[in-house]
């Protein structure tokens, strides 16, 4: 797995990978409002904090199950860096939004634009494909 988190001119991040099948994206941090494509079909959708270099390995944990189910649904890996980033683009999903830094990583399921499912904190391999396997694909 090869990724890497660049920053913009703005300060802005943004996770970038390479040689992953098409449903693996990586997006920028602080978007002014949620993505157009997370709108539409299954998302597993990854947040993590780009401060914290212990929660990078919740990457390849995401990277690995979302490679395991083969497409089944798409992977989204934001970088943040203060939770107030989360207003604009969470908020409007009705998404419970992190206060603390023991709630990060932070996990949503997305199908056609609402929340589904959502997880605060680190998951092993076992506990993110339950995560997974208990959301019906859409």
């Amino acid at each position: 797995m090869s990724y890497q988190i660049t920053a913009d001119f703005e300060g802005r991040f943004a996770i970038e990978f390479e040689g992953e099948p098409h449903f693996i994206r990586g997006l920028r941090m602080a978007p002014d409002r949620i993505e157009p494509e997370l709108m539409t079909g299954d998302w597993l959708l990854l947040t993590f904090a780009v401060w914290d270099a212990y929660e990078r390995k919740s990457i390849d944990a995401a990277v690995g199950i979302a490679k395991e189910h083969a497409g089944r649904f798409s992977l989204g890996v934001r970088p943040f860096e203060s939770f107030e980033e989360f207003e604009a683009w969470l908020h409007p999903l009705a998404g419970q939004v992190p206060k603390e830094a023991s709630r990060v990583p932070c996990w949503h399921r997305l199908n056609s634009g609402e929340i589904v499912a959502t997880h605060f904190g680190p998951l092993d391999a076992a506990s993110l494909d339950a995560l997974i396997r208990r959301v019906p694909a859409g």
